[in-house]
């Protein structure tokens, strides 16, 4: 696999920068309309967007902000920033059959929120009810049973690998998504 990396993003490419503290945080990397937003993820309340419009640097990836010292760098953790996404399967509750499902592995620009984690699974077939959505042709990653997939599944969506992941089909909101415990 080719591997992108960027240790260094000027703070010149920010449109947006919102208070941080002056010590390093990590921020997860997300495709927005103009560029990366960098999110905090590691709050105990909801995601946070910290920087918006960043030119440079790679969807997925974990950057260590520096407010102090005005710099971006790839963060020596690089999944640490994705620990959101780690759901054990004994706090998954479903009645829904599990997924398996075939597709690619994608970054949504959509805010990160309660509607959206991040990630969906896009290029869809063989799923004929997910909900109450108009089609299954995209199916949301709610999250993984298990922090080792992440790597794989970051891996999957920087590469446009098309993959085949099963995992168990939950309720979200009007969705029906899936959580993943097993990449191909």
């Amino acid at each position: 696999m080719k591997e992108k990396t960027m240790n260094y993003l000027p703070l010149a490419a920010i449109a947006i920068c919102l208070p941080l503290a002056s010590q390093a945080q990590d921020l997860l990397a997300l495709p927005g309309p103009d560029g990366l937003n960098m999110w905090d993820t590691a709050g105990s309340g909801p995601a946070t967007l910290k920087l918006q419009d960043i030119a440079g640097g790679q969807a997925g990836t974990c950057y260590s902000y520096s407010a102090s010292a005005g710099t971006l760098t790839q963060s020596n953790q690089p999944i640490g920033c994705l620990n959101y996404l780690v759901l054990p399967p004994q706090n998954i509750s479903t009645q829904e059959p599990p997924y398996a499902i075939t597709g690619q592995i994608e970054f949504m620009e959509e805010p990160l929120n309660e509607t959206y984690n991040g990630f969906k699974i896009s290029g869809v077939s063989g799923v004929d009810y997910c909900g109450e959505r108009d089609g299954c042709d995209e199916i949301f990653v709610r999250g993984v049973t298990n922090p080792d997939l992440l790597t794989p599944m970051i891996a999957a969506a920087q590469f446009g690998e098309k993959v085949r992941v099963t995992g168990p089909a939950i309720w979200h909101l009007e969705s029906i998504d899936i959580v993943i415990d097993n990449i191909d």
